[in-house]
C-alpha cells in the first residue's frame, strides 16, 4: 500500500487573553482541514468562529443555512477538528462561548 503524503502540516498556538472571547487569528491560507486542542484552562464549553478574506476583517462564520459554524460541547485538554466549512478562508478567530478569565491557548494543527 502507498503512503499518503501530507503536503503541508503546520503546528502552532494561538490565545484567547484574559477577560477575553476571541482568540488571535490564525492564518489559513492554503491549509484544507485543521483541528484545535483545547488546554486545561479554557472555561467556554462551546465554540464559534470568526472569518476574514483578507486577514483584517472578520465576520461571524455561517454555513450555507446561515447557522452559525460551531464546536458543541468542549471540555479541557482534548483535541477537536475543525469544521470544513471554515476552509477556505484566508485567516479565522476562534470565539469562546464564555469569558475566558484567566485566558486560555488553544495548539492548532492545519494540513493541506
Amino acid at each position: 500500500m502507498t503512503a499518503i503524503e501530507r503536503t503541508h502540516l503546520t503546528e502552532g498556538t494561538v490565545a484567547i487573553a484574559a477577560a477575553g472571547t476571541k482568540s488571535t487569528s490564525i492564518n489559513c491560507e492554503g491549509y484544507a482541514f485543521g483541528a484545535i486542542y483545547t488546554d486545561a484552562a479554557i472555561i467556554g464549553t462551546a465554540l464559534t468562529f470568526e472569518v476574514s478574506k483578507d486577514g483584517t476583517t472578520f465576520v461571524a462564520a455561517h454555513d450555507d443555512a446561515g447557522t452559525a459554524i460551531t464546536i458543541g460541547t468542549v471540555t479541557t485538554s482534548k483535541r477537536y477538528r475543525l469544521p470544513d466549512k471554515l476552509f477556505p478562508c484566508k485567516a479565522l478567530k476562534i470565539v469562546s462561548g464564555s469569558t475566558e478569565t484567566n485566558g486560555t491557548t488553544f495548539t492548532v494543527e492545519l494540513e493541506g
